[in-house]
C-alpha cells in the first residue's frame, strides 16, 4: 500500500491511527474477523446442508415406512379375502356333501320300501316297516352328517390355524424389515453428523 494511500482513503477516521503500523494492524484484525465470519457462514452453511440432508433422509424413511405399511396391509387384506374365500368353499361343499348323503339314503331307503313293498302285503305291517326303515334312515343321515361336520370343522379350525400363523409370519417379517429401516436410516443420520 502506498504510505500515503491509507491516509488519504479515509480510512484513517475508521481504524483511528495515523501510522502505517496502525493500519497494518487494523487491516490484520480486519481480515481476522472476516476469515472468522467466512468460517462462521461456512459452518452455518455445513450446518443447514446437514439439517436439510436429515430431513430428507427422515422424509424418505418415513415414505419408506408407509410404503412398508400399504404393502403389508394389503398382503394381510388378500390372505384374509382368502382365507373366506376357503371357508366359503368348504361350507358349500359341506352342503353339497349334505346333500349327496340324503341323495344316497334317501334311494337307499327307496330300495328298501320297494323290496318291503314286494314282500310285505299287510299295510299295519307295511307301515311299521316304514317307519323302521325311515327311523333308520333318519339315524343315518345324523350320524352321517354330524361325522361330515366334524370332518369340515377340523378342516376349517386347521385353515384358521395356518392362515394365523402366515399373518404372525407376515407382520413379523414386517417388523423386522421396519426395523432393519431405522436403523440403517439412523446409521445414515450418525454418519451424516460425524
Amino acid at each position: 500500500c502506498h504510505p500515503r494511500l491509507w491516509q488519504s482513503s479515509g480510512i484513517n477516521a475508521e481504524y483511528g491511527g495515523d501510522s502505517q503500523e496502525e493500519f497494518d494492524k487494523y487491516m490484520k484484525k480486519f481480515d481476522d474477523k472476516q476469515a472468522k465470519e467466512v468460517a462462521n457462514l461456512e459452518k452455518q452453511q455445513k450446518s443447514q446442508s446437514l439439517k436439510i440432508e436429515k430431513i430428507h433422509k427422515r422424509e424418505q424413511l418415513e415414505l419408506q415406512r408407509k410404503l412398508l405399511k400399504e404393502n403389508h396391509d394389503e398382503y394381510k387384506k388378500q390372505k384374509n379375502e382368502i382365507q373366506a374365500q376357503q371357508l366359503a368353499q368348504f361350507e358349500a361343499h359341506q352342503l353339497s356333501e349334505q346333500n349327496d348323503i340324503k341323495i344316497g339314503i334317501d334311494k337307499i331307503k327307496a330300495e328298501s320300501m320297494a323290496k318291503y313293498s314286494a314282500e310285505i302285503k299287510d299295510k299295519t305291517e307295511l307301515e311299521a316297516k316304514r317307519k323302521e326303515v325311515d327311523e333308520k334312515a333318519d339315524k343315518k343321515l345324523e350320524g352321517d352328517v354330524a361325522r361330515l361336520k366334524r370332518n369340515q370343522e377340523i378342516r376349517r379350525e386347521q385353515v384358521v390355524a395356518e392362515h394365523k400363523e402366515q399373518i404372525k409370519l407376515a407382520d413379523s417379517i414386517y417388523l423386522k424389515r421396519l426395523k432393519e429401516l431405522d436403523e440403517n436410516t439412523q446409521a445414515e443420520v450418525e454418519r451424516l453428523e460425524a
